[in-house]
């Protein structure tokens, strides 16, 4: 499969164990993204000449591909933004008329901070509470927290499908399912597991999905709300500008019917178009092989790490709540320092925080480091890996 991605034909040792940040791009989608630059350039709905015909039918086609792959239910929009973090900030800001004072917010600690900072500022700015569901030492996912933390003054629950600082799988058709029954609203932050795993959104009916395209082998730089368009319909728009406007006067405004009322200014043509290629990749392989690809490289990771004496596994022991990731510690020496050893052997691993503060801070660790997989990703990968952790231990003089 590495035979896929120029990248690897550029640096024919690189061993990179860090998709869950940004993955390695395709040969078909750079080949997607040069073709509509050498052809197709033009600003969408915008002018009535062939350049900006092609542009809007590229952006549209781009997203009638993502209601395609993730089964996007009617009563659903897709609204292209640049991130799932941009997204979250479009929807704590466009919510807030819908929200009650002294009502709260329920995320769990395993968050992102891109599912906490835009409900803290909302949560600051409303009078509302924001709690956290914690759960046990794992955190694992266990309903009797999340039963006890929703509850009928419940105005938002948010949370990840798969966390990125454990690699829990949420079981998040009960989330969403305990959400409704206490009429809130549920936010679902796909960004760890749309390239995993098949999606069905019709079946599980979120009220909000967010994703990025460049953690689905996809360019960087544009992302997706799927919004409920009852919901949608009576949210103020995040920003104002260009191209989202029914009827401008000097004093006052209109806007364009959703999901053009949340698309202000020129969008990201060239990247809808990479993420529609990307689609077109992850199909032509099948997501159930991916998942199937991706299972067994877990699991041969994973039973290496739990056997070896010297490296300490965060998050639960089974594999069945575990998708994409490892996140570990090889005990008496310092992420940076093991990820930096590392890049010195072409092995790319993620080292810090992962934007998890509040969960590193759960369980009494600054930092821990992190490999995430793809389909570029082998068992022999994960030799090289390992070969490159005994070398570690060599320059520190662990044995």
């Amino acid at each position: 499969m590495k035979d896929r991605y120029p990248i690897f034909n550029q640096h024919k040792d690189l061993v990179y164990l860090d998709t869950a940040a940004t993955s390695q791009t395709p040969d078909s989608v750079i080949n997607a993204l040069q073709n509509f630059s050498e052809t197709a350039v033009g600003s969408p709905h915008r002018g009535l000449h062939q350049m900006s015909i092609k542009a809007t039918e590229a952006y549209l086609a781009s997203k009638l591909k993502v209601a395609r792959f993730l089964n996007v239910p009617a009563s659903h929009e897709v609204i292209y933004v640049k991130s799932t973090t941009e997204g979250m900030n479009l929807l704590s800001f466009s919510l807030r008329e819908l929200v009650q004072r002294e009502h709260n917010i329920v995320i769990p600690i395993t968050s992102h901070h891109a599912n906490i900072l835009p409900w803290q500022r909302l949560a600051e700015g409303s009078g509302m509470e924001l709690r956290y569901v914690e759960g046990d030492e794992t955190p694992t996912y266990q309903h009797a927290y999340w039963e006890e933390a929703v509850d009928q003054n419940t105005d938002i629950v948010s949370v990840p499908w798969v966390t990125n600082g454990l690699g829990i799988d949420y079981c998040v058709h009960h989330i969403v399912d305990l959400a409704k029954a206490n009429k809130a609203i549920s936010i679902i932050d796909g960004a760890q597991i749309v390239a995993h795993q098949q999606i069905d959104l019709t079946h599980l009916d979120p009220d909000f999905f967010l994703f990025s395209g460049h953690k689905m082998y996809g360019p960087q730089g544009i992302g997706a709300v799927i919004g409920r368009r009852q919901l949608l319909e009576k949210m103020s728009p995040y920003q104002v500008g260009g191209d989202m406007i029914e009827f401008v006067t000097k004093k006052t405004a209109t806007f364009a019917e959703i999901p053009k009322k949340f698309e202000a200014g020129t969008q990201n043509v060239l990247g809808a178009v990479g993420l529609g290629a990307a689609i077109d990749f992850l199909e032509s392989i099948g997501m159930d092989k991916v998942s199937q690809h991706e299972a067994a490289i877990l699991k041969y990771a994973f039973e290496r790490f739990k056997a070896h004496p010297h490296i300490t596994v965060y998050g639960p022991d089974s594999l069945s709540r575990r998708k994409g990731l490892i996140v570990f510690n090889i005990n008496g020496v310092h992420p940076h320092d093991v990820a930096s050893l590392l890049d010195d052997l072409n092995i790319a691993i993620r080292a810090g925080h992962h934007c998890c503060q509040p969960l590193n801070t759960y369980f009494q660790v600054p930092a821990t480091c992190r490999i995430s997989f793809g389909l570029y990703n082998s068992k022999a990968d994960i030799d090289a890996l390992m070969d490159g952790i005994a070398q570690v231990l060599e320059v520190f003089q662990i044995e």
